[in-house]
């Protein structure tokens, strides 16, 4: 924008178009001219949306000496958002495309819900799209020499004035063009295939309870103990027995003569039902929903597993960010798992997404506002990596210098005060939402160590107490045990 605003001052019999004919005065330029009326001065702005195209003309204010000066409120672009279907070459990369690779219809291979935003802008500006397609099919990388590549090359050589392309903010990319203020913010991290195996840690089986309740449980246990004994009708050892097989759910042959112990025994059992059908229903609950073991949970585990490789679409942000990261850690990430396959990335996001279903060890990196979009197409379920991911702020690309920098700008601005860009959001991943796709977890052994151990123990302590029992009799001789 220039840093200006330009007053000329002429007759009032001079006429604009004549004496501005053939001077380009561009969009983006505040130019005033002052012309005296009867008792007045008339003051109109005037620019051009394009040089090819006619001066445009509009009444700024006027002034008098006896009202002054009056100008209108509102700002630049407020006044000058109308560019009168004048038609911007844009930058496009494609994604994919049911049609045919050339087709112009942003139907058949827009990327994401960044079209929304686009037919908003074209209906609210009044512009019409001409698009262009850059020879390697890339969003914009740069070359050792200095040169840029695919959409960010067209904007640099001013092939194209602006992109319909969702672009990553980076300081390297400000240098080579223009970007309007954030759309809205991504967080690109690292996608795998769900595992299919979910391990089981040793103390989920004590999980479904807290530490209180199973503390309350053993003391229910108890007390019932001391109930039982208070009958007078059982030992406090044969109490002990009847009341942890209640709480298994196991019967008894006790002939229960007194009314009191009835009474317990039914208590007893009727707790045993509620606890033991809670903790199944919240056991099993816990079964069914826990989350896959996941390889590695950020960049270092990443790393340390080197088993993976790391794959994205070549001549990108997420690539930038890998190679130029000051962070030593990230930069091996890419020297061990990205550079050697460098060569051998896909070129469409659909093909690299998918490669994670066809491909063993592979992980790919990915924005979660693309992730919506090809989420659906993919044929497996996904584990997003909780910490191997970076924010960032999407945006439009213009060329440097373009006189519709500023426009875009405010417009952008005026969608998200407004709630539109959250809205356009939240209705297209509503349209997009990913299908559940059955995922069949596997049982192993070590899943269910914990209860073998148990049931190992109880074996053998039932043969230790078997073998004693046993040297007690040999030396004592046969008895008769009555259990009352």
């Amino acid at each position: 924008m220039f840093l200006f605003t330009w007053i000329l001052f002429i007759d009032k019999y001079v006429a604009l178009d004549v004496l501005f004919a053939g001077i380009d005065i561009p969009f983006n330029c505040e130019f005033v001219v002052a012309q005296p009326q009867n008792d007045f001065v008339l003051l109109s702005e005037i620019y051009r949306v394009s040089s090819s195209q006619s001066l445009q003309f509009n009444r700024f204010g006027n002034w008098s000496q006896s009202l002054g000066l009056s100008v209108p409120s509102c700002g630049l672009y407020a006044r000058r958002g109308n560019l009168n279907g004048y038609t911007l070459k844009t930058g496009l990369k494609i994604e994919h495309t049911d049609r045919g690779q050339h087709d112009t219809e942003m139907n058949s291979f827009s990327t994401d819900f960044f079209l929304e935003y686009w037919r908003y802008l074209e209906k609210e500006i009044n512009f019409t799209t001409e698009y262009h397609y850059p020879p390697d099919n890339a969003y914009g990388g740069k070359l050792e020499n200095g040169t840029w590549t695919g959409v960010i090359g067209m904007l640099k050589s001013g092939q194209v004035e602006i992109s319909n392309v969702a672009f990553e903010m980076t300081a390297e990319r400000s240098e080579a063009v223009d970007f309007t203020l954030p759309l809205y913010n991504v967080r690109t991290g690292m996608i795998i295939r769900k595992p299919s195996s979910v391990a089981l840690p040793w103390n989920a089986y004590l999980k479904p309870f807290s530490f209180k309740l199973w503390a309350a449980v053993l003391f229910i246990m108890l007390l019932s103990v001391a109930c039982m004994s208070a009958t007078r009708q059982t030992s406090i050892a044969s109490s002990m027995f009847l009341v942890t097989a209640a709480f298994c759910l196991q019967g008894q042959n006790l002939l229960q003569r007194c009314t009191s112990l009835r009474l317990v025994m039914v208590t007893i059992y009727l707790t045993a039902v509620i606890v033991i059908a809670s903790y199944s229903a919240s056991f099993i609950s816990r079964l069914t929903l826990r989350e896959p073991a996941l390889p590695f949970t950020d960049f270092n585990e990443f790393l340390q597993d080197g088993s993976y490789q790391l794959a994205m679409l070549p001549s990108t942000s997420r690539l930038d960010f890998l190679k130029s990261s000051r962070a030593e850690l990230i930069r091996q990430v890419y020297k061990k798992t990205v550079a050697p396959y460098e060569k051998n990335f896909p070129t469409q996001e659909l093909v690299g997404v998918e490669s994670i279903c066809t491909k063993d060890k592979y992980a790919y990196f990915i924005s979660d506002k693309h992730l919506v979009y090809f989420s659906k197409k993919i044929s497996c379920s996904y584990a997003e990596i909780p910490g191997a991911s970076y924010p960032g702020s999407v945006a439009i690309a213009l060329r440097k210098g373009s006189p519709y920098t500023k426009l875009f700008s405010f417009r952008v601005q005026e969608m998200r005060r407004s709630g539109l860009i959250k809205t356009i959001f939240i209705r297209y991943s509503s349209r997009l939402r990913q299908d559940s796709v059955e995922v069949r977890y596997d049982i192993d052994v070590t899943d269910i160590a914990p209860i073998l151990c148990i049931l190992l123990a109880g074996i053998l302590t039932a043969l230790c107490i078997l073998a004693v029992e046993f040297h007690i009799s040999k030396k004592v001789g046969p008895h008769r045990i009555n259990i009352n």
